[in-house]
């Protein structure tokens, strides 16, 4: 078992197996040799280098393909994005799936200061906890406006409003359209933030990162 240093290490070794050892790494360094271009989690490259090394890949092979490789459409990015004349910057965290990950991104992407805020959220029908499981960071970082798109948006914007926070249900499906409304709602120079899941419309909005988002 290979696991990051930090409070998820005793755990880890308490549940291993007599027969199986737990392997700890340190996070790599961000100096733009080992780290992927745009990762944010070097916790996540040291894990990856270090299964390869266990496998018998050469630890700098391994790095270099990771560099080479083509992004995961659903990679945390962040960009600045022109709307109908409005500068906004976009971050596509859709895959960050639980709120740990979530606020670990935005305190790496995004300083506290910076306002308007404005939300997607992309629920799932099958991942019917998450919303409950976001709500308390929802709050917590204040939107002006939490737009919920994917499966049952009108019944999860209405879980969120119980919570204390300002959630709409979007009035349409369509990727683009779902992107305006919540830039012009940040307005010039403010943030929207993909939030919840990835799959079905937050692929749609994700492909803002080629330039604009499918219908």
């Amino acid at each position: 078992m290979i696991c990051s240093n930090g409070r998820h290490v005793p755990p880890a070794q308490r549940n291993a197996q007599r027969e199986r050892r737990v392997v700890t790494v340190a996070p790599e360094p961000i100096d733009g040799e080992l780290v992927p271009d745009g990762e944010l989690f070097p916790e996540n490259v040291a894990l990856a280098v270090e299964a390869c090394r266990l496998a018998g890949v050469d630890p700098a092979i391994a790095r270099q393909g990771m560099r080479d490789a083509r992004p995961d459409p659903g990679a945390v990015s962040v960009r600045q994005v022109d709307v109908r004349g409005v500068a906004v910057t976009w971050v596509n965290a859709f895959a960050a799936n639980d709120p740990e990950s979530a606020r670990l991104i935005l305190q790496r992407v995004l300083s506290p200061s910076q306002r308007p805020l404005v939300v997607i959220y992309n629920h799932r029908d099958d991942r019917p906890l998450r919303t409950r499981a976001f709500a308390p960071l929802l709050a917590e970082m204040a939107p002006v406006r939490v737009l919920v798109v994917g499966d049952h948006p009108r019944r999860v914007a209405r879980v969120l409003v119980r919570s204390g926070i300002r959630a709409t249900a979007s009035p349409t499906r369509v990727a683009a359209e779902v992107f305006q409304t919540a830039a012009a709602e940040a307005g010039d120079r403010g943030i929207v933030l993909g939030l919840g899941n990835i799959a079905g419309i937050g692929m749609g909005l994700a492909r803002w990162e080629q330039g604009g988002a499918d219908d």
